[in-house]
């Protein structure tokens, strides 16, 4: 069995969900990690030494999302594999470079988008093809907290270089939920607003899409609740029945084929989705995160920031010329 050696650049919050999935995964090694912040708990000399050196097979990158691009494709210029937090970037047309990229050096990028492994949404594909007739409404709902501290501690949060707002860091896994299961979009709608003093991007947006399909969805994102509220789901309204994907993190879910509302384990998604890197590199098979995998759910995300920014409705296919104010 061959053992995959694998390096970490950034060290933030999100660092300890990827060391405790690996320690239970004897398939990997760590073979570094870097933070510029985090001087005294590198185990790697410089971020240079986890691109180049011939040490470690995959580079797992955990940084702002506005140095994805760049530092995705200087590990995959360096012949590593590469594991990368979501968004993959901020601009549609590098991840479409991502995509020649990862041709040209015969590598895989697999994006961290582990909710496509949680069983709620897994049962919802079964339920939408099986049971629940034609959908003709999708509403969904994030209601988070972030206090001022979130952003004073992390500069780059809520900037447009950097970071985007709660639509592109937070409801990036609901646009990749929804990009997956209705096919082709038709046209977006979106508003948005900043509630807070502390960022440059959006706290609050509200977004109104139409599939090709005839069905209407509905999407509301937040991190200006106060006091803190929590809600994240998804509900569908079928010809034959309904389905929600709740809880505060996607973790419970009911439908009107259910008696009632069933919990979800999420705390091993990272786990599998690890091993869903192992197997794809291991066995050259189809990588299910993969930058291609990410092209629908992006030109959504370039689509509603559009439609904010010109303040119109955008039809698809979008028109790349209109340009937004994400990332460099």
């Amino acid at each position: 069995m061959k053992k995959y050696k694998i390096a970490f650049l950034g060290m933030g919050n999100i660092f300890t969900k990827h060391i405790k999935a690996l320690k239970k995964n004897n398939k990997f090694s760590i073979y570094g990690a870097y933070d510029k912040k985090k001087t005294d708990l590198n185990f790697s000399k410089n971020k240079n030494d986890i691109f180049k050196t011939k040490a470690n097979d995959i580079v797992a990158l955990l940084t702002p999302s506005g140095n994805h691009f760049a530092q995705t494709k200087k590990a995959l210029e360096c012949k590593k594999h590469v594991v990368v937090e979501k968004p993959l970037a901020l601009k549609l047309k590098h991840i479409r470079e991502i995509i020649k990229l990862e041709k040209k050096f015969k590598k895989k990028v697999f994006v961290v988008f582990q909710h496509r492994l949680n069983p709620g949404v897994i049962q919802m594909k079964k339920t939408i093809k099986n049971k629940i007739g034609k959908v003709f409404l999708i509403s969904t709902r994030l209601y988070w907290s972030r206090d001022d501290n979130y952003y004073k501690n992390g500069k780059w949060r809520g900037t447009w270089k950097y970071d985007g707002g709660v639509t592109t860091n937070q409801g990036i896994h609901t646009l990749d939920i929804i990009s997956s299961l209705f096919g082709e979009f038709q046209s977006v709608y979106a508003r948005s607003a900043t509630i807070s003093k502390y960022i440059e991007a959006e706290d609050l947006s509200v977004i109104s899409i139409k599939f090709k399909s005839g069905a209407i969805c509905n999407m509301e994102f937040t991190t200006a609740t106060n006091p803190s509220y929590t809600e994240n789901s998804v509900t569908l309204l079928g010809s034959k029945g309904f389905y929600k994907l709740g809880g505060k993190n996607f973790n419970e879910y009911e439908s009107s084929f259910t008696k009632k509302p069933k919990k979800i384990n999420i705390n091993n998604l990272h786990k599998e989705f690890y091993k869903n890197v192992y197997y794809s590199i291991d066995n050259n098979k189809k990588n299910l995160f993969s930058a291609q995998s990410c092209l629908k759910s992006h030109e959504l995300l370039t689509a509603i920031y559009q439609s904010i920014k010109y303040k119109k409705e955008i039809t698809f296919p979008i028109n790349p010329k209109l340009n937004i104010n994400l990332g460099n």
